[in-house]
């Protein structure tokens, strides 16, 4: 037995005690249920978002207008197209949103440093590793359906969400 297996086997007897359901009920409050743990449900007032959707990150400095390019989605009868999570390429679905003062972007932190420290917000280059979250539970193509609650995480420390949502649908 090396190392490793030994302290994994030491230690698997105090996880599961320390996880135990007895201690999980004497540490949640009396009126929290194992229901109320659960994965939250959308909101039902939640509206889709569609083409033309304006977008905002709190690292920038300007609104951005959102647009769906795919010659396959479904339109809408009032001509509108919805959205689904992987709506999410920037200078395809979205253009920059300004500049950016995001001390996470090199190109701000260079300049900031540049400046002796005042900082110098720098133009937006939107840089997204991760689809818009959370989905809804219809699907739109492939995928889950853009909601307005979503959010969009940019690699320079962004938050974007939808600021309006382009549409009047709302998730049934």
């Amino acid at each position: 037995m090396n190392r490793r297996e030994f302290i994994l086997k030491a230690s698997v007897p105090f996880l599961v005690a320390a996880c135990s359901k007895d201690e999980d009920e004497k540490l949640l409050p009396k009126d929290v249920t194992e229901k109320d743990l659960d994965e939250p449900e959308p909101p039902t007032n939640a509206k889709f978002v569609c083409s033309g959707a304006m977008l905002q990150c709190n690292q920038g400095m300007a609104p951005s207008s959102f647009c769906i390019i795919d010659p396959m989605r479904e339109m809408q009868s009032d001509g509108t197209i919805l959205a689904n999570i992987m709506d999410n390429v920037p200078m395809q679905n979205f253009m920059p949103f300004g500049m950016c003062q995001s001390l996470s972007n090199p190109m701000v932190k260079a300049a900031t440093a540049a400046a002796m420290g005042v900082l110098t917000p720098q133009p937006c280059v939107p840089t997204i590793a991760a689809p818009w979250s959370p989905g809804g539970q219809q699907m739109v193509g492939k995928y889950p359906a853009l909601l307005d609650n979503a959010k969009l995480t940019c690699l320079w420390g962004g938050q974007i969400s939808i600021s309006n949502p382009g549409g009047h649908i709302k998730e049934s």
